[in-house]
């Protein structure tokens, strides 16, 4: 009985160690994306861009989107059945190009699903990523999301916060969207192509560091000798959103706990210093020991047969030392 219990729980700890992160295919990423997304649009000029849905607070629905699509700007908002709704708030950060938009639903609770968040700082070089948005329509058509896929080409720290460029077909009105990894998880925010970039840094030159007054070089050269022009785009990786608006009290506190996790990560490592990555440790060790307690319980003579009861035993012991 005992075997068949420690089976079960080596078998379970598997399925859900290899969950996480699991590859999907572009079907099933586009399908699980298009309920989230959000087209913004403006009261009193022409043009668009787009947004997702995003947790937030209880009441309103909370939409993340590029500050540059929404900045000093009336907004209007459409979700993906077709409703239009009135913004509530906007807030942007000061830093980064980076938005949050709230509406108010009919309803206590968001109707609309809000996306899972990955790991910027696990995307590779060569990784596959998906985005979706509203792109500029030729002939006065309907506007329509368009669900596009790329590969990363380089990652890098520049103005603003962008720091995950890709070759994808998008086009001007799909700023603002979600940039999604292979497991349709958001990593990033489409913001701007290579050439609006290069414009930007050209025009504050003089406050960019040795390193990125360099990668502005390189770009110049290659935008103005026609090369790459609005071929590879830049996104905002996912960590900037983290770490700024949770020092407003946005998210952290309306995180699913499955993403409240990776979000404690990202903020212990890049504000509260040494201490709460200690007290991560040994959040981590805690689980651990459990994990030897319930191992020695449901296993123990698995264990004796193969000569691991003492070894397992000698590392409970240690933890009861610490």
């Amino acid at each position: 009985m005992k075997s068949r219990s420690c089976l079960l729980i080596l078998t379970l700890l598997a399925v859900s160690l290899t969950s996480c992160g699991q590859q999907k295919s572009s079907q099933e990423i586009a399908e699980t994306v298009k309920n989230s997304i959000v087209l913004i649009s403006y009261q009193n000029e022409r043009g668009h861009g787009t947004g997702f849905i995003v947790p937030g607070p209880t009441g309103v629905c909370t939409v993340l989107t590029a500050r540059h699509v929404v900045e000093g700007r009336s907004l209007n908002l459409r979700t993906n059945d077709e409703k239009s709704w009135k913004t509530q708030s906007i807030q942007l950060s000061p830093s980064v190009d980076l938005a949050v938009v709230t509406f108010k639903p009919i309803g206590e609770k968001c109707p609309y699903p809000s996306l899972d968040f990955g790991n910027s700082d696990s995307v590779k070089v060569g990784d596959k990523i998906y985005i979706q948005g509203f792109p500029d329509q030729i002939g006065g058509s309907k506007l329509g999301p368009q669900f596009v896929q790329g590969y990363v080409s380089r990652l890098d720290i520049l103005e603003q916060g962008y720091g995950i460029s890709y070759d994808a077909s998008t086009f001007g009105g799909m700023s603002g969207g979600p940039v999604l990894d292979f497991s349709g998880k958001v990593v990033a925010v489409h913001g701007k192509t290579e050439t609006q970039i290069v414009a930007d840094l050209q025009s504050q030159q003089a406050s960019l560091s040795p390193q990125q007054q360099a990668a502005l070089q390189q770009a110049a050269v290659r935008v103005a000798g026609g090369v790459q022009i609005n071929t590879f785009r830049w996104g905002i990786p996912l960590r900037n959103y983290l770490e700024f608006f949770n020092t407003n009290n946005l998210i952290l506190d309306h995180l699913p706990p499955t993403m409240r996790a990776d979000a404690f990560l990202y903020i212990w490592l890049s504000f509260e210093g040494v201490l709460d990555v200690l007290f991560f440790v040994g959040w981590i060790l805690m689980w651990v020991f459990c994990g030897c307690v319930v191992v020695v319980v449901f296993c123990e003579d698995i264990l004796r047969q193969n000569g691991l009861i003492e070894k397992v035993t000698k590392v409970i012991d240690w933890f009861k030392e610490l």
